[in-house]
Formats: C-alpha cells, sequence, structure tokens
C-alpha cells in the first residue's frame, strides 16, 4: 500500500481571479481575498505564510489530540509538538 502514489502524496489545484485589485482564490469549499503581497521569508520579523501553514497542521493535531483526550478521561498537562516541513517544489499553471 506505500507504493500507492495517493499514500505519498497530497495533489492541490487552486484558482485566482484578479478583480477589482482584489485576488480571490478559490478553494474547495471557501474562497480566500488577497488585497497584497504574502511573504514567504520565513526569517522576516513577521509571521509568513509557510509559518501560517505548519502553525494549522501542527495546531491541528494538538487541538484534535486535546479533543480525543477529553472524551476519553484523559488529563494532559503539557503537550509538545515538533512539525519538520520540506517544500521541495511547487508548480504554477
Amino acid at each position: 500500500m506505500s507504493n500507492l502514489y495517493e499514500s505519498k502524496n497530497y495533489d492541490l489545484t487552486f484558482r485566482g481571479i484578479l478583480s477589482s485589485n482584489i485576488f480571490k482564490m478559490y478553494t474547495n469549499n471557501d474562497c480566500i481575498n488577497i488585497s497584497s503581497e504574502i511573504s514567504f521569508d520565513i526569517n522576516a520579523d513577521y509571521a509568513s505564510s509557510i509559518n501560517y501553514f505548519a502553525a494549522s497542521i501542527l495546531g491541528g493535531i494538538a487541538h484534535s489530540i486535546v479533543l480525543q483526550s477529553k472524551q476519553l478521561n484523559i488529563d494532559i498537562e503539557e503537550l509538545e509538538g515538533k512539525i519538520h516541513l520540506n517544500l521541495k517544489k511547487i508548480h504554477f499553471l
């Protein structure tokens, strides 16, 4: 099963339209308005898009663990996580 393409890859395709100086990116279930350039600079003094991406993954996992633990009456005093992103390539069509 580990040889299946889908077991190691998750392909996403998005569509974007510029209208009235606002770029709208359409996802499977939402539309995100982008009014200015988004930084990918991980060394900037402010959070970049990569930082938000990593935070959403790690934060989502942490919240899922806490929710499941509450349902099982397990108390979690502390929780620590680590994420490593290896972004090899992004294709623009």
